[in-house]
């Protein structure tokens, strides 16, 4: 994999947009190590798959600061600027609007990621399930962890009820309906949902997708917050980009592939170094996320080398199924259609296991500091 081209010139199947903090100089070093190690060249096209961390203007940064990242674009030349305040609370949300309407502008790529820069992406393992993916799913695809929200419209961070794990396979949107919008008076009554989004720490759009979110009036809404002042802005960025997905699909009527992975078995939240076979990667891991340190990195990079799934396979469900599938979907644009990608092998971990293992990573792993 290389870094994205000042001007890109060659049509290329995925296009990775890092979602980067100014300061963190040394996630970027091992990030670049990662990247530029998975080998994707094909025959056909001089590079088919391409990265770039994504930054926005620096303003107020202080003067040593910007220094250090102007040696640094100066010597790697892999970094995008796009229009955000990378200086403000809710930068994040700003810039990865701000990647995704510039990819929709500037890229040849067939598809886009998202990712947050302590995510590590198993890039061979995305390359063969979006190769996999155009086969059938068709133009229009959104992929990564999908949950479940509902959203506000009338306010721009508009996230409505509280932030949990409700992914599909847990026990779908039928729940969150029936406790936030349906009881007369309810916190979400006449909001838009329950939708999906993908997880913020990796999403991946395909650009026929992009092109019709980036046109979408909602969409144009997001992205003029980036000059407001004060307080209106919008923080969650996750479920606003699905919201915009949504909407999407909604006031475009097309057919949508809703792609999920499942929460936890096919990616990792943390290296759980105690406790090896629930925090590192195996085949099945398409990311691993809050990976902060260099012990981390040398931990997990290893990992998603050395397992790769070579036969993705991927299922389609009733966006509308009953609860036993996870889906559940009371609201399903016209045309969506939804797959889940199958597993091969069992998590060895259950929910109570989990939420325990949410507990105990709040202490240093060893070797960490506090």
């Amino acid at each position: 994999m290389q870094p994205l081209p000042r001007e890109p010139q060659h049509a290329v199947l995925l296009s990775i947009g890092i979602i980067a903090s100014p300061a963190a100089t040394n996630r970027r070093t091992w990030l670049r190590e990662h990247l530029t190690s998975t080998p994707l060249q094909q025959s056909d096209v001089p590079v088919a798959a391409q990265y770039a961390f994504v930054i926005g203007n620096q303003r107020q940064l202080q003067a040593r600061a910007a220094a250090r990242l102007q040696r640094e674009r100066a010597h790697f030349d892999d970094f995008v600027e796009v229009e955000a305040r990378d200086y403000r609370p809710y930068a994040v949300a700003e810039k990865s609007l701000g990647w995704l309407l510039y990819a929709a502008t500037n890229l040849k790529s067939s598809y886009v990621a998202k990712v947050d820069d302590d995510s590590v992406v198993h890039v061979a393992n995305l390359y063969r399930d979006l190769s996999v993916l155009g086969q059938f799913a068709g133009r229009y695809v959104y992929y990564g962890v999908l949950r479940w929200r509902i959203w506000n419209t009338s306010r721009p961070n508009g996230a409505c009820g509280a932030r949990g794990d409700e992914t599909v396979g847990s026990w779908g949107a039928a729940e969150l309906q029936r406790k936030l919008i349906l009881p007369r008076g309810g916190a979400c009554e006449g909001n838009a949902g329950p939708f999906l989004f993908s997880d913020g720490a990796f999403s991946v759009f395909s650009a026929a997708l992009l092109a019709e979110l980036a046109a979408l009036p909602a969409t144009q809404r997001f992205h003029a917050l980036r000059t407001s002042q004060g307080k209106t802005a919008w923080l969650h960025e996750d479920a606003g980009l699905g919201f915009l997905v949504y909407e999407t699909a909604v006031t475009r009527e097309l057919p949508i592939a809703y792609v999920t992975l499942a929460a936890w078995a096919q990616c990792r939240y943390w290296l759980e170094i105690p406790r090896a076979p629930l925090g590192f990667p195996d085949t099945d891991t398409m990311f691993v996320h809050r990976v902060k340190t260099l012990s981390d990195a040398r931990a997990a990079v290893p990992c998603l080398h050395q397992n790769e799934l070579l036969h993705p396979e991927f299922t389609a469900q009733p966006c509308g199924g009953d609860k036993s599938t996870g889906w559940s979907w009371q609201r399903v644009p016209q045309h969506a259609s939804c797959y889940s990608k199958r597993r091969t092998q069992a998590y060895p971990c259950n929910w109570g296991c989990i939420n325990r293992l949410k507990g105990r990573r709040k202490q240093p792993l060893p070797g960490e500091t506090a």
